[in-house]
């Protein structure tokens, strides 16, 4: 599976109908600064389902619709439409070319198709579920974000905490999740230039409409060798289409390491629930 195609109109800088053709392999898209390039990925994220006008570096989400300068007028909507080659059926559908296109009106309506058919934002992301693509995936690595862990603020690092939580939550469940709480924001040691940055996220433990899930960050050298700088312990909750939450599948718990994890996060319930009650 490649990305084929993008095709962009009335999007941020791009007034005009666009379209980007790619190949199997590796495209660069170069240009001077302000000429476009980060708007280019922002399409991309924001036709797989962003909701968060500040991940689009924007103020609201109609911010993405063409603004107008002084030689043109606004326009009334922002299109994007990526084209996937699955000719390898990655994706769990049966057509080996894959469109899928989201619009934006003024108005606030907006609508999402897959290969011409109309669909809920629901559709869109189960399609993406288990391919590392995704408006919350890594495979989309935004401007700044290297940032947010070399020399973010707290709560930015927070946020690349509860995506990786809610990628790992949403494969579990396959419904949209929000976080409900964190424990452990404290990093014993740096991340610098020339080492990567590896999430790693996994349940640990599953209530009736919630569960526990386990990120841990390291830095990896050269070498291959890895190093761990942050454990945190994010609380999701599962919900429907009308935010309400819902029963979460179970888990299958069969090594000692995870009856370990499974007890212990039953011991930081109870310590959140107590706090709860103490007013904290």
């Amino acid at each position: 599976m490649y990305l084929k195609s993008i095709e962009i109109q009335g999007f941020k800088s791009f007034a005009n109908k666009i379209l980007f053709e790619f190949h199997n392999g590796i495209t660069g898209i170069v240009g001077p600064n302000g000429s476009g390039k980060s708007n280019v990925a922002d399409a991309v994220r924001w036709v797989l389902g962003e909701q968060r006008s500040r991940q689009l570096r924007g103020g609201t989400m109609q911010d993405v619709i063409f603004a107008g300068t002084e030689l043109r007028k606004p326009q009334g909507f922002a299109y994007v439409a990526i084209t996937l080659d699955n000719a390898d059926h990655k994706l769990p559908i049966e057509y080996d070319e894959v469109t899928v296109s989201r619009r934006l009106y003024r108005s606030g309506e907006s609508e999402y198709k897959i290969n011409g058919t109309s669909c809920r934002l629901k559709d869109i992301n189960e399609l993406f579920y288990d391919t590392g693509i995704g408006k919350e995936g890594y495979s989309i690595i935004g401007q700044g974000q290297i940032d947010k862990i070399l020399s973010g603020k707290p709560e930015e690092r927070r946020e690349l905490f509860d995506e990786a939580a809610g990628i790992v939550a949403m494969r579990h469940t396959r419904e949209n999740c929000i976080t409900a709480s964190i424990d452990n924001l404290k990093f014993i040691r740096g991340a610098y230039l020339g080492e990567h940055v590896v999430i790693i996220g996994r349940v640990t433990y599953v209530g009736n409409t919630s569960m526990e899930v386990r990120v841990d960050t390291y830095v990896e050298d050269k070498q291959g060798m890895r190093r761990p700088i942050n454990r945190a312990y994010l609380t999701m909750v599962a919900l429907d289409e009308n935010d309400h939450p819902i029963q979460v599948p179970g888990l299958i718990i069969e090594t000692e390491e995870q009856i370990g994890e499974w007890e212990a996060a039953q011991k930081r319930r109870e310590m959140r629930e107590l706090r709860r009650k103490e007013g904290f």
